[in-house]
């Protein structure tokens, strides 16, 4: 479990924030990479693109033989955009050639193993990592994320790719009951998580990163027991069509930058 919050502000820019915690849900997992700064949001620019991008879900393998934020930063890099012509066909092209690589390094033995989603929605079984993108391609915005699954019966990858809906400018990635009480109207809010409720007046900034403060609180694991994995440091940045500027950058723990939902 993470705890991503981004919006896309009247302002016409993006706004994203994520707690830093990485600690595996896998009891039986190492401790050696777990960290209290782990980065979970990455700038992309290129004279065509001004973007942000999130993982939430594997980013590594145990034995660190495949690196999937690396990998991902690989194949953004690799992916020709002058022959694309908006966001979607980045997404589309970036996550095909993701795909390709995770195959490969599954044949090749560098992946053994996916996580445990057993406590996932029965749709979102088997699902390995979300990928959220958000920014402006040749100056108009796009907001997406992919998703993909492993198949156990036939030990295949799948990948889904939806497209944000702007008139909702919110997405909170995390506990559900923490979202809706800090950004549902009318909703009912625990009084030990009260202090985070914000108003979008309050500013874009303090609007999504109280939904991580709530999280990270003591109280909320007794809400929902997933918020033991979120904490530590935020970092958060914007996105406008002249590019990425961080907010609260990231601590660059040196000895893991993956995360772990």
């Amino acid at each position: 479990m993470t705890a991503i919050s981004m919006m896309y502000t009247a302002g016409k820019r993006f706004v994203i924030a994520a707690d830093g915690r990485c600690k595996s849900d896998d009891e039986s997992a190492s401790k050696e990479g777990e960290t209290e700064e782990a980065q979970k949001i990455f700038p992309f620019e290129t004279d065509n693109i001004k973007m942000a991008w999130a993982m939430a879900g594997m980013s590594s393998t145990e034995d660190g033989r495949f690196d999937l934020v690396a990998e991902s930063k690989k194949q953004m890099e690799a992916l020709v955009i002058s022959r694309l012509s908006n966001g979607h066909q980045y997404v589309k092209g970036f996550c095909a050639r993701l795909k390709r690589a995770i195959v490969k390094a599954r044949l090749d033995g560098r992946i053994t193993k996916f996580p445990k989603t057993e406590h996932l929605e029965p749709e979102e079984k088997g699902r390995i990592v979300r990928v959220f993108f958000l920014g402006y391609f040749r100056g108009l915005p796009f907001w997406a994320e992919a998703k993909f699954y492993h198949h156990k019966e036939t030990d295949s990858i799948e990948r889904r790719i939806n497209d944000s809906d702007f008139s909702q400018p919110l997405m909170a990635i995390g506990p559900d009951v923490i979202a809706d009480m800090m950004y549902r109207s009318g909703a009912t809010v625990d009084p030990r998580l009260a202090t985070y409720k914000r108003d979008i007046r309050d500013g874009d900034l303090e609007y999504v990163s109280s939904y991580i403060r709530a999280c990270s609180d003591p109280a909320a694991v007794e809400i929902d027991s997933c918020c033991k994995y979120i904490g530590g440091h935020i970092h958060a940045a914007e996105i406008t069509p002249d590019g990425f500027r961080w907010l609260i950058e990231p601590k660059h723990d040196p000895k893991r930058h993956q995360i772990k939902a």
